[in-house]
């Protein structure tokens, strides 16, 4: 396992859980929850939750397959633009129509609009 990141480690146990790394260079210092970007020198041994200590190997990394049957576009993505900015557009005139705050809620995302004349 030595040169693998941690992040591929975390995939490569299908038995056990890697929480964690024994550090040889640190004179076997414990490190938990490392960083995904750190990567396994030799010596390190990896700390890993399991039912007992012989029902687990790493397996081969699983293999991705990406597919390029994506369909988006910078024109998908202008209308998205025109349509959002449109929105916001209307709600400010409504705002101003109606002279009260406007609030809209998307979600993790809310803007009170109101306009003052």
């Amino acid at each position: 396992m030595d040169g693998m990141r941690f992040e591929d480690v975390l995939i490569s146990f299908p038995d056990a859980v890697p929480c964690g790394i024994k550090v040889a260079s640190y004179g076997g210092k414990i490190i938990l929850n490392p960083d995904d970007c750190y990567v396994l020198q030799e010596g390190d041994e990896v700390i890993v939750i399991a039912e007992d200590d012989d029902t687990y190997a790493p397996a081969p990394l699983p293999k991705v397959i990406l597919s390029c049957d994506v369909s988006f576009s910078c024109y998908n993505l202008q209308a998205f633009m025109f349509s959002l900015i449109f929105f916001i557009a209307m709600t400010v005139i409504i705002s101003i129509l109606i002279s009260n705050p406007v609030i809209l809620d998307f979600g993790k995302l809310s803007l009170a609009v109101w306009v003052h004349c």
